[in-house]
């Protein structure tokens, strides 16, 4: 990758000029009016479906683990919150090592068994989104643009199904670099744990977040339908995939505006909305990472962050939040 840094530090200081560029010259005014008029009562329920999500999603990741490793429930909700916590504030795969480190911190894992778990549980959350959107879209009212969605949701959704009924994903699988089949779990500890119900606890947490999502955008006053929450939180989604800032502060921001430009949501409301949510998103969930385990445990181990990066570069998952 060195190489290649030059290039990196030319796109960061073309972000950077473009930043400023736009803060200069974006109607801040507006913004900050429409975040004073806030329904906070909305936010906060905005705020309780978000810390709810990352429950589902530490609940998916615990029956995920559960079979090749017995530990506690609550554990395996603690570690996920930490995690969670973390991401608030980090860029990259910080997240999810601080998940192992708390996790390490409260039993005696086996690192290689955690790891791959980790990555059945991004696996389940991708099939869960799919499921999701799946349904979202065959209850949108019909239109040029959701149609082709929706017939390409469709499409996805019998592609896994076959995958998974036919056994073919282990054709494939066993056809991967060695590395990469060990942390998908073949061969390992792990092998191939139960999924029906982490992906129904996948489909809960993308339900969760889109109600945190659509409860933020009412909540600042913006007129729209559930069908924007849904875009923006896709929109979301796909521009935080690398975590290039702190709790992708910006990134998610931007993705909102564009998320709910289609709908005819001015670009001031729109990022309104998107720091309202990330303030929802974020104040409960250090509090409860801070609650449980304490600040220390919101600076993951350079030992473990590498663990997971090593890890997740292997096989593809970056370790982003959904």
């Amino acid at each position: 990758m060195r190489p290649y840094r030059w290039l990196l530090w030319v796109i960061a200081a073309a972000s950077v000029v473009f930043a400023v560029r736009f803060a200069t010259r974006f109607p801040w005014d507006t913004t900050l009016a429409a975040l004073q008029q806030a329904d906070w009562l909305l936010l906060v329920g905005a705020g309780i479906a978000s810390l709810l999500s990352v429950c589902a999603k530490g609940w998916a990741w615990h029956l995920l683990l559960k079979p090749a490793w017995p530990h506690r429930w609550r554990d395996a909700q603690a570690a996920t919150l930490v995690g969670a916590a973390v991401s608030t504030v980090s860029v990259s795969v910080s997240g999810e090592a601080a998940r192992l480190q708390t996790l390490a911190a409260r039993s005696d894992p086996p690192i290689g068994t955690v790891v791959s778990s980790v990555v059945w549980s991004r696996i389940t959350e991708t099939i869960g989104l799919a499921v999701f959107l799946g349904a979202c879209f065959a209850l949108l009212p019909p239109g040029p643009g959701v149609q082709a969605v929706r017939i390409a949701t469709a499409v996805v959704l019998l592609a896994i199904a076959l995958l998974w009924i036919t056994g073919a994903w282990r054709w494939l699988i066993v056809r991967l670099p060695a590395r990469w089949q060990h942390v998908a779990g073949i061969g390992s500890v792990t092998g191939t744990p139960p999924l029906v119900a982490p992906v129904a606890l996948g489909v809960v947490n993308w339900g969760l977040q889109w109600l945190a999502y659509h409860a933020s955008i009412i909540g600042v006053g913006i007129v729209a339908p559930p069908g924007a929450a849904l875009a923006a939180l896709v929109a979301a989604n796909l521009g935080g995939i690398l975590r290039l800032t702190p709790g992708n502060v910006g990134v998610l921001q931007a993705s909102i505006v564009m998320g709910l430009l289609p709908f005819g949501v001015p670009a001031d409301q729109a990022l309104a909305a998107g720091l309202a949510l990330q303030a929802a998103q974020i104040v409960p969930t250090i509090l409860a990472g801070i609650a449980l385990a304490g600040r220390a445990a919101l600076r993951p181990r350079a030992a473990f962050r590498t663990t997971v990066a090593g890890s997740a570069g292997d096989s593809g998952t970056d370790g982003s939040a959904g």
